[in-house]
């Protein structure tokens, strides 16, 4: 979470507390609904009172850490664009530690699954050390890493992605 300061219109820099949320592009949100509150007349105390009781909805970019795994979840109505900006959050693995992604198939997006789907697999591959895919939406993830020599797998039952992960 970064320092969210303010540069006023008269040259003034207000200091309005850390993010209480990690991701470039919640600050960029946070930043955008401060102007909005400024504009629409609370004053920098109320703003800044306001933004440490703020929080994600559970299951966005929700960090969980459990016998020394560092699990980020961010699985509520994923979409490409919040799993991509899910991936850029992704924190610098700890020493020989490596990033794994477990992604299952977004759906509802019709004749853009497809794009959607190798966008994620494309941001992945700057981001991730391995791939585990669930679902049949996900085949385009699965190819564009096979294309890229990176480890991939692909599941269609839960149950043997969960086995798989174990080991």
């Amino acid at each position: 979470s970064g320092q969210i300061r303010i540069q006023t219109a008269e040259g003034q820099c207000v200091d309005l507390g850390k993010a209480p949320f990690p991701g470039k592009h919640n600050r960029q949100n946070l930043l955008a609904a401060v102007v909005c509150a400024h504009y629409l007349g609370m004053n920098w105390d109320e703003i800044s009172r306001a933004i440490g009781k703020l929080s994600l909805p559970e299951r966005r970019l929700q960090i969980v850490e459990k016998e020394g795994v560092l699990f980020v979840n961010d699985s509520y109505n994923a979409a490409a664009i919040s799993v991509v900006a899910a991936l850029e959050t992704l924190p610098v693995p700890r020493e020989n530690g490596k990033r794994v992604a477990v992604i299952g198939e977004m759906l509802e997006l019709g004749q853009f699954s497809k794009q959607c789907h190798l966008d994620v697999a494309m941001a992945a591959l700057a981001h991730v050390d391995m791939m585990f895919c669930l679902g049949n939406e996900c085949q385009p993830i699965y190819e564009c890493w096979q294309k890229a020599q990176k480890p991939v797998q692909l599941f269609f039952d839960r149950n043997e992605l969960v086995q798989a992960l174990r080991k």
